[in-house]
């Protein structure tokens, strides 16, 4: 068999011979990093977003869930309008603490200055959500009347929510180990107690 070679294939013939004789060196170890910048993510015009947008299909939702859904919410928004318009003309949530026996007690504090006042105690395990009384328009004082089940109660106040007071008017009083006071009532046979002690 006849070959003949041109000059060509002579010289990639050597050429391959080197690449072939090279030795395998490692990148540098920023290579990556350093092509990586490099390369910048194709922008695509307006006209070619709004075609992907249109061309990605849509995630269907069943609608047969929202009439339920909708009247969960309009009763829900009912009972808050309830419990707000009662609040406000009674100075009392409807139903709280309503238990046989239980004595509804008003509590009252004359703090002018205060933009916002709750009731704590034993009672609602120290939390002023769900107790936040109201300034009477009349005197300026701040009113929340609460059914109390028969039995000891300590109680305070916290105004502006960061300042813990005791009950001016209260009774009773007792150190609460960290050094405040709390006030104390204490409901027997329907009647609070009326004798004024500090224990």
């Amino acid at each position: 068999m006849n070959c003949e070679f041109s000059s060509k294939d002579s010289e990639n013939r050597k050429l391959t011979g080197m690449i072939a004789r090279m030795t395998d060196e490692a990148p540098p170890a920023d290579f990556t990093q350093k092509v990586m910048q490099h390369i910048r993510p194709k922008r695509i015009s307006a006209w070619q977003r709004l075609r992907i947008r249109l061309l990605t299909p849509l995630a269907i939702i069943s609608v047969r869930p929202l009439p339920a859904v909708a009247a969960a919410t309009a009763l829900a928004g009912l009972i808050v309008a309830f419990n707000t318009l009662w609040f406000t003309h009674t100075g009392s949530l409807p139903g709280k603490g309503t238990v046989a026996g239980a004595e509804p007690v008003n509590f009252v504090l004359d703090f002018p200055s205060a933009r916002k006042v709750a009731v704590i105690g034993s009672f609602n395990h120290w939390q002023p959500e769900n107790y936040q009384m109201h300034r009477d328009r009349n005197d300026g004082t701040w009113r929340l009347t609460i059914e109390l089940q028969p039995g000891r109660h300590a109680y305070a106040f916290i105004v502006d929510d960061d300042r813990i007071i005791a009950d001016p008017r209260a009774l009773w009083e007792q150190d609460d180990g960290f050094g405040t006071r709390n006030s104390i009532i204490t409901i027997q046979n329907g009647n609070s107690d009326e004798n004024r002690n500090r224990i």
